[in-house]
């Protein structure tokens, strides 16, 4: 079965590689694992070996007969990864399993045209989530993991997510490691969420908020604060908004949100 350009899907197919990834995700033997994006299956044929409780959302509904057969034992679901409730998830792995689990381990090769979609829509869901190991474009890792230094690359997805998760790197891969081979290089990483105490509860509660106010701040990057956000305290207004830090932009929002 080729790859579908459509639905930005690269068939990951060094074994190597596989297995390097199963062994930075640090399964454990209760744990219940979200596989996004299967595929054909190269990581999930590992996943066994770790732990019997694995749910597969899979897009590309050609492919569920190849999983339902490979796979008898896991939960599989042919789903839209930009949208799932993972609420609704952990509730059918419930009663899948008979097993009352607490918390979701998530685990996927992203594609690479919606990777950064599926993951806001997991923020949606924090308090859920044991941690996230993922593959993305290299480029996108270095937005997520990137400080004022990194002007270029230091923007929304960098405080967003920064401000819930600590980042691991893992590793580079190379287009030779997929079928079609991309034409960037990728990496491995994991999302470890923070303890999620009153003040990052704040911001949780405030989701929605707190993406429309970071994305408000940097709709023109190269004009300075005042010309973006005037309500900014007077110290910002003459910064531009890569010249903030994610400290000072969590201090911003919550005095604009009188907390």
């Amino acid at each position: 079965m080729k790859a579908k350009k459509y639905l930005g899907q690269h068939f990951l197919r060094d074994e190597n590689i596989v297995r390097k990834i199963i062994d930075f995700a640090d399964i454990e033997k209760e744990d219940l694992v979200l596989e996004i994006g299967p595929g054909k299956g190269a990581l999930t044929k590992y996943l066994k070996n770790f732990t019997p409780y694995v749910v597969l959302v899979e897009k590309d509904k050609e492919l569920i007969p190849y999983l339902k057969e490979n796979f008898t034992d896991f939960l599989i679901l042919n789903e839209d990864a930009r949208y799932l409730n993972l609420k609704d998830i952990l509730d059918a792995a419930r009663k899948f399993f008979n097993k009352d689990f607490k918390k979701i381990k998530v685990l996927s090769n992203l594609p690479y045209n919606v990777g950064n979609i599926i993951l806001i829509n997991l923020l949606n869901y924090f308090p859920l989530l044991k941690d996230l190991t993922v593959m993305t474009q290299k480029e996108v890792f270095e937005r997520i993991v990137a400080t004022p230094k990194d002007k270029k690359k230091y923007g929304f997805l960098s405080i967003l997510f920064q401000t819930f998760f600590n980042i691991k790197k893992g590793f580079d891969i190379s287009p030779k490691a997929f079928l079609p081979p991309p034409k960037v290089y990728s990496t491995v990483f994991k999302f470890i969420p923070k303890p999620l105490d009153k003040n990052l509860n704040f911001f949780f509660k405030s989701l929605e908020n707190y993406k429309k106010f970071l994305t408000k701040a940097f709709s023109q990057r190269r004009k300075k604060i005042k010309n973006v956000c005037p309500e900014f305290p007077k110290d910002y207004l003459d910064k531009r908004a890569e010249e903030i830090s994610l400290e000072e932009y969590k201090s911003i929002f919550k005095k604009l949100n009188n907390h």
